[in-house]
C-alpha cells in the first residue's frame, strides 16, 4: 500500500497536532496521507513559534498548532426532511450454511444448519444481543450486553471470553476478520442503560483475544474502514476519529479530524465518507454550502452553494458530492478535489419547479424525491452521465427509499393517513389510509404499488429479489418481491416476524419470529421450489428445537 507521505514527512510539515489535524495547503494531497495521519504517533507535539507555521484554520498555541477554524455565515435553518430507511438494521449472523441467533433471555446463541435444520446451542455471557461472523467464517463474535464482554466462538465447544471493561451496545468487525470493535451507540440506548462510554471503542484482536482501549471523539455513531482495511474511521460529534488497529497499544487517544470550518460547529452534522475512506463531506443547519475534508490532510474547507443543502450524498466515484438544494430548486454536483480552489467546476442542475429535497444514489442514476407531506408524491430519476431528469408520479407520499445493491431497483416505502383503509370510501381515501410500498425499476422508471395490511419493515435484498416483513395487529407475514417482474408473494407466519436474511449458499431465506421458546422459518429459494418456495419452521429451538 502506498499512501504517499510518510508519518515523518507529515510531522516535519507540521500537519498533525494534539489529535486534531491541520494541514498546510499544497494544492490538494488527494488523500495520500490517510494511514500516516492516523498512525500511532499522530498525536505527537508539533512545535511552532508563529501562526504562519501552522496550516489553514490553525493557530500556534503554547508552542503547538491547534485547530480553531473560521465559522461560515449561518442563518435560520429551513424545514428539514426526515431521512430514513426500512432496511434491516441488524440480522442474526449468517455464515455459509449456518444461522447464529442470540437468545438474550437464555444467555446462549443458537446454531441452526439452514439445510438440515440441525440445532445446537452455545452458552455465552449474560444477555447476548449482537452476533457477527468474522470474514472466513472461522470465528463467531457475540456482544454480551448484560455482562459487558465478548464471546469468541471458535467452535461449538470452544468459547473464549474477553472482558471489555466498559458497557457497549454496538459491534463492528474489520473487513479482514482480524478485529472486533465494540462501542456505545447513544441512538440505540435503552432506558436505564449505562451511557458512560460515550468516547470509548474497545478493539479486540480475534486471534489472540487481546484488548485495546481507544478514546475517540464524543458520541460515536458509525464505524467504517478505509479501502485497504487498515484504518478504522469513527464518525463522532467532534469529527472523524481514526486509528490503525494493527498499531494500537493498551490505551490509545485517537486523532480526530474536524468536519466543519467552525470549531464549535462539529456536532449535529450529516457526514458522508468516500468509499475509500480518503474524503469526508458534511453539511450543517443554516449553512449555504458543504464542507470538504481530505482526511489525509485534515483541513475542513467550506464550499459555498446557492442555498442550504437538504441532503448530501457521494456518487460511486467517491470524488463527487451530489447536494440537494430543495429551497433553491437546484441540485449541485460538487467535485470535492477541485471545488474549493475552482468553484467553476461545480455544476448546478435546475429542478424546473419540482420540490425535491432528498436523493438516493443508484449506480449511474440518482433517485430524487421529497418526504414533505404537503408535496405531491413523485420519484424523479436523474441519469448522471446524460444529466437528464424524468419524473414519475406515485400514488402515496414517501417515507423512505432503499436502493438494491446493484442499483437497478428501489423500494419506496409510503406514508399512511389516519384511519382504516375502506374501499367504500373511494380509491383516494383507501390508498391514503393503506400501508404500502412501491417497487421502481430505475432505468425504465416503471413502478408497482403494493398495499399491505401492516407497515413494511426489515427490508433485505437477495439475488434478484427482496424481502420485507409485515408485523401488526393480527398481521404476521413475509413478502418476497421478484425484482425482475415485480410479482409479490406473501407467506403467512404463525407468530410476529423479527428479522429476515438470505443464505445464498443453500438458496434459502430465513425469518426469525417472536416466540417464547424461539421460532425461525426457512424459505426455499431454489428454481424448483415452486409456488413461491416451501416454508419450513423450527419452533422451540431454545428447548433444543422441533420442526413444524
Amino acid at each position: 500500500m502506498n499512501h504517499g507521505w510518510s508519518v515523518a514527512a507529515l510531522l516535519a510539515a507540521g500537519m498533525l497536532a494534539a489529535g486534531v489535524l491541520a494541514a498546510c495547503d499544497d494544492g490538494g494531497s488527494g488523500g495520500s496521507g490517510l494511514a500516516g495521519s492516523f498512525a500511532a504517533d499522530a498525536g505527537s507535539d508539533i512545535a511552532c513559534d508563529a501562526d504562519d507555521q501552522c496550516g489553514p484554520g490553525s493557530v500556534c498555541f503554547a508552542g503547538r498548532c491547534v485547530f480553531q477554524g473560521e465559522a461560515p455565515d449561518r442563518r435560520d435553518a429551513g424545514v428539514s426532511e426526515e431521512e430514513r430507511s426500512i432496511a434491516a438494521f441488524s440480522l442474526p449472523a449468517a455464515g455459509r450454511e449456518h444461522v447464529w441467533i442470540a437468545s438474550p433471555e437464555n444467555d446462549f446463541v443458537v446454531r441452526i444448519h439452514a439445510e438440515t435444520l440441525e440445532i445446537s446451542t452455545v452458552e455465552v455471557g449474560r444477555r447476548p444481543t449482537e452476533v457477527r461472523v468474522a470474514a472466513g467464517g472461522d470465528t463467531v463474535v457475540v456482544l454480551n450486553r448484560g455482562s459487558d464482554e465478548l464471546s469468541l466462538i471458535r467452535a461449538p465447544s470452544e468459547v473464549e471470553f474477553v472482558d471489555l471493561g466498559a458497557h457497549f451496545n454496538a459491534l463492528t468487525l474489520s473487513p479482514d476478520g482480524r478485529y472486533a470493535l465494540a462501542w456505545f451507540d447513544l441512538g440505540r440506548a435503552e432506558a436505564g442503560e449505562d451511557p458512560s462510554a460515550l468516547q470509548d471503542v474497545a478493539v479486540v484482536e480475534l486471534e489472540s483475544g487481546r484488548l485495546h482501549a481507544v478514546t475517540v471523539g464524543f458520541r460515536p455513531r458509525e464505524v467504517v474502514f478505509d479501502a485497504e482495511g487498515e484504518v478504522a474511521l469513527v464518525i463522532t460529534e467532534d469529527g472523524v476519529s481514526g486509528f490503525l488497529p494493527a498499531e494500537l497499544g493498551p490505551s490509545t487517544l485517537a486523532a480526530t479530524v474536524p468536519v466543519a470550518p467552525d470549531v464549535f460547529g462539529q456536532a449535529g452534522r450529516e457526514v458522508v465518507l468516500s468509499p475509500d475512506g480518503l474524503f469526508a463531506c458534511s453539511r450543517g443547519p443554516g449553512e449555504d454550502g458543504i464542507t470538504v475534508v481530505d482526511l489525509g490532510e485534515g483541513v475542513p474547507r467550506f464550499v459555498p452553494l446557492p442555498g442550504e443543502p437538504s441532503d448530501l450524498d457521494l456518487l460511486p466515484d467517491g470524488r463527487t458530492a451530489l447536494v440537494m438544494l430543495r429551497d433553491a430548486g437546484q441540485l449541485a454536483l460538487v467535485p470535492i478535489e477541485t471545488a474549493v480552489e475552482d468553484p467553476a467546476t461545480i455544476e448546478l442542475i435546475p429542478l424546473e419547479g419540482q420540490v425535491l429535497g432528498q436523493a438516493a444514489i443508484a449506480g449511474e442514476f440518482a433517485l430524487l424525491f421529497t418526504t414533505l407531506p404537503e408535496q405531491r408524491p413523485q420519484i424523479s430519476v436523474l441519469h448522471l452521465p446524460g444529466r437528464r431528469i424524468v419524473h414519475r408520479p406515485l400514488r402515496k407520499g414517501i417515507a423512505a427509499v432503499d436502493v438494491s445493491p446493484g442499483g437497478q431497483q428501489a423500494v419506496v416505502t409510503h406514508t399512511k393517513a389516519d384511519g382504516d383503509p375502506d374501499p367504500a370510501l373511494g380509491e383516494e381515501a383507501f390508498l391514503a389510509r393503506s400501508y404500502g410500498y412501491t417497487v421502481v425499476d430505475v432505468r425504465t422508471t416503471l413502478t408497482r404499488l403494493q398495499t399491505t395490511p401492516a407497515d413494511p419493515r426489515g427490508l433485505v435484498f437477495g439475488e434478484g429479489e427482496a424481502f420485507v416483513l409485515l408485523r401488526g395487529q393480527g398481521v404476521a407475514a413475509l413478502q418476497r418481491i421478484d425484482l425482475a417482474g415485480f410479482s409479490v408473494q406473501t407467506h403467512e407466519l404463525g407468530t410476529p416476524p423479527e428479522v429476515v436474511g438470505v443464505l445464498p449458499a443453500v438458496h434459502r431465506a430465513f425469518v426469525t419470529q417472536t416466540h417464547p421458546e424461539g421460532r425461525i422459518s426457512f424459505l426455499d429459494l431454489g428454481d424448483d421450489a415452486g409456488n413461491g418456495g416451501r416454508l419450513q419452521t423450527v419452533s422451540g429451538y431454545t428447548l433444543n428445537g422441533r420442526i413444524d
